[in-house]
């Protein structure tokens, strides 16, 4: 009996099949080699991004104003080398310079001035000196440095009352003031000197300003053959009311407003009615402040 025809795609003898060959392209996918199928590698999973990394936004690092990075985006030893370099930057930084004096920029500024340029700048400065000089003398012209105390014949004799002196002057208001409005800031002032051959009567005082007008209160003081009340024969008398502004003292001077006057009078005794009192005389206050 003949023996059956071979199986061309299986070996008896190896027991695997029989493969033909067959191209490279064809042999790679059907080749499954005679010592059996060949395990395929396992396929790597790819690392999976670690979420606690910071992600990187893709902004620059930190500058400062001098081009260094910020030491928080650089590694501990740049920060090392980064702080030395600023160091020794700083130390080869030269001074700044110094400006040049007022000497060397005023002699620039005349080097680079005519001699027509300065003769007329000359001649302005001489013209303001001029006019500030007529104006100081006019001020000055205005203002009444005359005693007005000279226009008073001193010693008065009246009645009964002879004034040896009498001096006048503007002044602070006092704590120890009666009488002194609180809106006043200088009241006018005198201090009468009685001579010893005065008799025995009353003596009435009265300041007037620039309209005649009485300011403050009316002043009568008792005189006793030569000695006021006080036992002297010297007293000071103030008005109660006066400048409300220094404004006014300086008009004063200047004669912007009138003067203001002192008028004293005398009579018999210091309950008499106005009409038995006489003038005794009459001055202008002074410019003098005290």
């Amino acid at each position: 009996m003949a023996d059956p025809p071979e199986n061309p795609k299986f070996d008896r003898k190896s027991g695997n099949r029989y493969t033909p060959e067959l191209p490279p392209s064809e042999g790679d996918f059907w080749d499954l080699g005679d010592e059996g199928e060949k395990t395929p590698a396992p396929i790597t999973p790819e690392p999976r991004p670690d979420r606690s990394e910071k992600k990187d936004t893709g902004s620059s690092p930190e500058i400062d104003q001098e081009g260094h990075k910020a030491d928080k985006d650089l590694e501990p030893e740049e920060v090392s080398r980064s702080k030395s370099s600023r160091k020794n930057g700083d130390e080869k930084k030269p001074p700044p310079s110094s400006p040049q004096s007022l000497s060397e920029a005023a002699s620039d500024l005349a080097g680079g001035i005519s001699k027509s340029e300065k003769m007329a700048i000359g001649g302005v400065g001489a013209g303001l000196l001029l006019i500030v000089i007529w104006a100081l003398s006019l001020f000055f012209s205005n203002v009444n440095t005359e005693s007005p105390e000279a226009r008073v014949n001193f010693p008065v004799e009246g009645q009964f009352a002879t004034m040896e002196a009498t001096k006048t002057y503007w002044r602070d208001p006092k704590d120890s003031d009666l009488g002194v409005r609180k809106e006043a800031h200088l009241i006018p002032a005198a201090k009468l000197t009685l001579d010893p051959a005065s008799k025995s009567g009353a003596l009435r005082i009265l300041f007037m300003d620039d309209s005649e007008h009485i300011v403050g209160d009316t002043i009568t003081v008792a005189i006793s053959n030569g000695k006021f009340a006080n036992g002297s024969s010297e007293i000071e008398v103030y008005a109660t009311e006066g400048f409300t502004d220094e404004g006014d003292h300086a008009a004063y001077l200047t004669e912007q407003i009138g003067k203001w006057h002192l008028v004293v009078k005398e009579g018999p005794d210091q309950n008499s009615p106005g009409r038995d009192f006489n003038d005794l005389f009459r001055l202008t206050i002074s410019n003098t402040r005290h």
